[in-house]
């Protein structure tokens, strides 16, 4: 058995409320504006250890090119003679310390944001998909979109940190949403699923119905720096990628076939709750 549980889209929104009840869902509204305040800050954290790692990736391999062909150049300049020979050996051995200290500071800075690490616990994933369908209900309302939650109550809890799932989660649901914006009246859906996934995980989907994602975009939606959106960074589901292989899971984007999108969020099952299960 699954539970579904649907979000309203904005026209649920005019509905006559008791000073009482006005009260309550303000007081509501702050709190999920703090919580979301403090993903926020969480993302930010995440962003700048995926940006870190990306320079180091990006700027290891000129690093070590620059040093060795400074390598190769003094060697050279071993066989000149002149007054300029012990100059010239000089500054090939300041380019080479240079750029091995580079290397050495932007894997400094790639070590030290790893180490902000959360640790990871007991999660139960439906509850962090009721808590992101909560805290997302004023950018449902925003841009009329209809969010369903279909639940699978059987499913075992998984090790990770919440904080770091929920900020994938609400990543994709976010983007399902701006995909959907656009789209007429009956098409403005986001789903988010729980189930039991192949080779003893557990399968979080977000689909939409939007207008999909087009081939050569779909090769290179995890990259970092990659984005469609004007004003984006192009790092959210690249952080989001990391997240999922941090915790020994996958991250995948496919079309449709009716149209839209379905990103795939694989975790693994602990092995005691493989047994108990």
């Amino acid at each position: 058995m699954v539970i579904t549980e649907t979000t309203l889209p904005c026209a649920a929104c005019d509905a006559t409320e008791s000073p009482s009840d006005a009260d309550l869902r303000m007081a509501a509204e702050e709190k999920a504006l703090r919580h979301l305040n403090e993903l926020a800050r969480a993302h930010r954290v995440s962003m700048l250890g995926e940006m870190v790692s990306s320079l180091v990736h990006e700027l290891g391999q000129p690093l070590v090119v620059i040093t060795n062909f400074a390598m190769v150049a003094r060697h050279a300049a071993q066989a000149l003679a002149g007054e300029k020979r012990q100059a010239l050996l000089d500054a090939l051995g300041h380019i080479s310390d240079h750029a091995h200290r580079a290397a050495q500071i932007t894997r400094h800075y790639r070590d030290f944001v790893r180490r902000a690490d959360s640790p990871c616990v007991s999660t139960d994933l439906n509850q962090l998909a009721r808590n992101v369908e909560h805290l997302l209900q004023i950018e449902a309302r925003m841009y009329c979109a209809e969010v369903e939650l279909v639940l699978d109550p059987s499913l075992p809890e998984v090790i990770a940190d919440p904080i770091q799932i929920e900020q994938v989660l609400i990543n994709l649901v976010k983007n399902a949403m701006e995909a959907v914006a656009g789209m007429p009246d009956g098409r403005r859906n986001v789903t988010l699923r729980t189930a039991r996934g192949p080779d003893d995980t557990i399968e979080i989907t977000v689909s939409d119905t939007g207008a999909g994602i087009s081939a050569e975009d779909l090769d290179r939606l995890f990259q970092p720096f990659f984005t469609t959106k004007s004003d984006g960074m192009g790092m959210g589901l690249s952080i989001s990628r990391s997240i999922a292989r941090a915790h020994g899971g996958r991250l995948e984007a496919a079309n449709r076939p009716d149209g839209g999108a379905t990103f795939h969020f694989l975790l693994p099952i602990p092995l005691s709750q493989e047994t108990s299960s």
